[in-house]
């Protein structure tokens, strides 16, 4: 998507915003790694995957902001304003 590496809520906070909707409801932590134990992890502390590999290799993404690569899945355009919903 975006070589662009951001925390699991700013994330969900994009993904919901690219859909014009806000990212209200958080993750309960305890009952999750009671219930999930190691895999919890994913959900709540998600990876820092960084693409140095591709980068180093010269691939050049077509977005370069999580903003931009999510409002393209979405169907909306990204302007200074905001996100507009693409028609």
């Amino acid at each position: 998507m975006a070589p662009e590496v951001v925390m699991q809520a700013r994330f969900a906070q994009a993904l919901a915003a690219s859909f014009g909707r806000r990212a209200w409801l958080r993750m309960p932590g305890m009952p999750l790694r009671a219930a999930l134990r190691e895999m919890s992890s994913l959900l709540l502390d998600g990876q820092n995957a960084v693409p140095r590999a591709a980068l180093a290799r010269g691939y050049r993404f077509v977005h370069l902001r999580l903003g931009g690569a999510l409002a393209e899945l979405a169907g909306t355009e990204r302007t200074d304003e905001g996100l507009v919903h693409a028609e």
